[in-house]
């Protein structure tokens, strides 16, 4: 079975970047409509999202959508715990790409 995460990535003025699950999906549908929704709170809420025409570094906020292969006997909880126990995960969440 594959399963779409949904990454959010949140980046202070020093450039330190916190990482977290916003969303477990069955479908790549849904997880592009809320990071749609969630990129829309975010503009709401005045954050500077990445790909707004800002400035190369300059974004408070972004996305990824995350494919990943997993037993259909995962439950979304048993999925978290495995991404814990993996080198790409902080306590916040998955490490961005290339860290």
């Amino acid at each position: 079975m594959t399963v779409f995460v949904l990454v959010r990535e949140d980046q202070n003025q020093h450039g330190f970047i916190d990482t977290s699950i916003a969303g477990i999906f069955h479908e790549q549908q849904a997880a592009a409509a809320e990071e749609s929704r969630e990129r829309l709170r975010a503009r709401a809420e005045r954050l500077v999202v990445e790909d707004d025409d800002s400035a190369d570094g300059e974004w408070q906020v972004s996305w990824k959508i995350e494919e990943h292969a997993v037993s259909r006997d995962y439950s979304s909880n048993a999925l978290f715990h495995r991404f814990r126990g993996s080198s790409n995960v902080t306590a916040s969440g998955v490490k961005p790409s290339g860290s």
